[in-house]
């Protein structure tokens, strides 16, 4: 399955994908983990599109803009940006913790 296919399939279904070094990232509900199996199997694929998509909400197509809070390793789409930034000046930077509803994919 083409990388970005599955990637807008996975997102819709609930899941949130993001890379950590070499590593695939996906949050989300345990019962998904079926669909988070077959992310990993396409890996290298899933990678590459998310290359080119958004690390906060997975939108492709769009234009990204690098993130310097997280050293350019990320990329967010306009909406997405002005969303985290918001968040940043009223919050803080939102912490976010591993609970029994997330679940990491891949380790290296």
């Amino acid at each position: 399955m083409d990388g970005v296919k599955l990637l807008v399939e996975a997102e819709a279904a609930g899941l949130r994908m993001r890379t950590q070094g070499d590593c695939l990232v996906v949050v989300g509900p345990r019962r998904l983990a079926d669909l988070a199996d077959e992310l990993l199997a396409h890996k290298s694929d899933v990678l590459s599109a998310l290359a080119v998509a958004c690390s906060f909400c997975g939108a492709v197509d769009v234009p990204l803009v690098q993130t310097y809070w997280t050293g350019f390793r990320e990329a967010l789409c306009e909406s997405c940006r002005l969303e985290v930034v918001t968040v940043f000046n009223r919050d803080g930077w939102p912490s976010m913790s591993l609970d029994e509803s997330t679940f990491l994919v891949d380790r290296p």
